[in-house]
């Protein structure tokens, strides 16, 4: 929300500024620059209204309007709190990140899976990082879920 605060008094700026060179550019920036508040409004309202959802066959993931899929128990190596550092090209292909925001968890899977991204985008990936606020308890919760899963 406060990205979206800054980008309001950087457009008016902006805005202002342009005017004085062509009224068309002006608005037509102006108008991309709605379009991302507006955008980031959205995340922000995906990612209060629809948590990470954990049952007993699945984890259900939708993180805001960037990313959505489901990951079977079963499909899970290791769920781990991680210190974020940057991916190389290759790892970038195979996984998928957040925007914006540092993960502290990482799922690493078994066999891909395809997961839906900002404006339907697909991909498939072996490696999911997540910002959760209690990483912790969620690490827990999918050990003993994946133990339940390798005891049956």
């Amino acid at each position: 929300m406060i990205l979206s605060k800054i980008l309001l008094i950087e457009g008016a700026c902006i805005h202002i500024l342009l005017m004085q060179w062509s009224h068309t550019v002006a608005w037509v920036l102006s108008l991309g620059n709605i379009y991302v508040i507006i955008l980031l409004i959205a995340d922000y309202r995906a990612m209060s209204l629809n948590p990470i959802l954990v049952s007993k066959q699945e984890i259900r993931i939708q993180y805001g309007i960037q990313m959505l899929s489901y990951i079977e128990i079963d499909n899970i190596e290791s769920v781990s709190m991680i210190k974020f550092e940057k991916l190389t090209k290759k790892d970038l292909k195979t996984s998928i990140t957040p925007l914006v925001i540092e993960p502290n968890v990482l799922i690493r899977l078994k066999s891909k899976i395809t997961v839906i991204r900002l404006f339907g985008k697909r991909q498939m990936v072996d490696q999911v990082y997540l910002f959760l606020d209690k990483p912790h308890e969620f690490q827990v919760e999918c050990h003993k879920l994946m133990d339940k899963q390798n005891n049956i």
